[in-house]
C-alpha cells in the first residue's frame, strides 16, 4: 500500500511539474 501511494505521488509530481 505504501509503495503504491509513493508511486502515485511521484507520478503526480512528475506530471504536474511540466504542466506548471
Amino acid at each position: 500500500a505504501v509503495l503504491f501511494i509513493g508511486g502515485f505521488l511521484s507520478f503526480m509530481l512528475i506530471v504536474s511539474i511540466p504542466a506548471i
